[in-house]
């Protein structure tokens, strides 16, 4: 019954006497794009009412060992509350945001930047700009996943610093802390499936250069689980294209044990990152579907909070949970 109105119900209001104590590891959640900062926003609502901050007889709760990270193009949505979370769950832009967005047409800035960006190892191999068709209007990446890598490419070297200090930050006054680092994102629309495989990669090179001893894991929702938001038709057939692409792309990079081949690419500031390692140690994939194949009731919101549970083991003193090993 608990756990039925737990997934169901968003739950409910959690006295203090029945919050957990925060076990001794330090964790950094990052949301990437509008599928993924909805579950960091339904994720943090849930650490402030169910996990007891550092000093529970604080006015203010504080919980100075969990870090959350937005990525995102469109910065609109940042401190507004989705459908299921309280006021704690809106992002602080000045700590919690990585903004990506552009003001001005970034396709008609692809189009000038025709030959440098020809020219630069960072690109060259794989942004077709001139296959670039959608309209300057739409915000963000207008579900375009070449315009999101884009973005983000331009700004990978400070991404690597944010998440550095995110880890010192997080891991500050523990002994021998657990690390571990939670990346949640869609998988079909421009932003987040744009960039998942890249900021995977370099959280893992934020983590060497930090010599954390961490584990990486990757929650990817399904396209379904956005289509059951009853889309319009232009922007369910793109979340379908690019869920295709992008999950055949994890599928791929997963497997470079068994496929002989390995992630290589260039980032300015970075220089070349090259590993045969998967972008994750653990993978999750995330449907609005059960085990029938039919779509669950209000799917996106029971997949936020699927998840939502799941994560709070990382959270919480719990001796079910095995910290697996390093990420190199």
């Amino acid at each position: 019954m608990y756990q039925k109105l737990l997934l169901n119900c968003d739950g409910g209001i959690i006295d203090a006497t029945q919050q957990s104590e925060q076990d001794n590891c330090a964790v950094v959640a990052i949301g990437l794009g509008g599928t993924g900062v909805d579950c960091l926003k339904n994720l943090k609502a849930k650490v402030y009412n169910r996990v007891k901050p550092d000093k529970p007889d604080t006015s203010v709760p504080a919980y100075s060992h969990i870090k959350f990270l937005a990525v995102d193009t469109d910065k609109t949505g940042m401190s507004e509350k989705n459908a299921v979370s309280a006021e704690i769950s809106r992002i602080d832009m000045d700590t919690e945001f990585f903004d990506l967005s552009y003001s001005g047409d970034v396709t008609a800035l692809l189009k000038q930047s025709t030959g440098s960006l020809a020219a630069k190892p960072e690109y060259k191999e794989w942004l077709r700009y001139e296959d670039i068709t959608v309209a300057s209007a739409l915000a963000g990446a207008g579900g375009v996943r070449q315009l999101g890598r884009y973005l983000f490419m331009e700004k990978a070297h400070a991404f690597v610093t944010r998440i550095k200090a995110l880890v010192s930050s997080a891991k500050t006054e523990l002994i021998l802390p657990k690390v571990y680092v939670h990346i949640f994102t869609g998988m079909g629309g421009g932003t987040g499936a744009g960039i998942f495989l890249d900021v995977c990669y370099l959280v893992r090179e934020a983590l060497r250069l930090e010599g954390a001893n961490a584990y990486v894991c990757g929650y990817f929702f399904l396209p379904d689980v956005n289509l059951a938001k009853n889309l319009d038709k232009e922007t369910a057939a793109y979340v379908q294209v690019n869920g295709y692409s992008s999950i055949q792309e994890l599928d791929y990079c997963m497997n470079y044990e068994y496929n002989g081949d390995k992630w290589s690419q260039r980032y300015t500031g970075l220089g070349l990152i090259e590993t045969n390692y998967p972008p994750i140690n653990m993978c999750h994939l995330i449907t609005a579907k059960d085990a029938m194949g039919n779509v669950i009731p209000n799917a996106y919101n029971f997949a936020m909070n699927v998840v939502t549970d799941y994560f709070m083991d990382f959270l919480v003193a719990n001796d079910s949970v095995v910290f697996a090993g390093p990420v190199d």
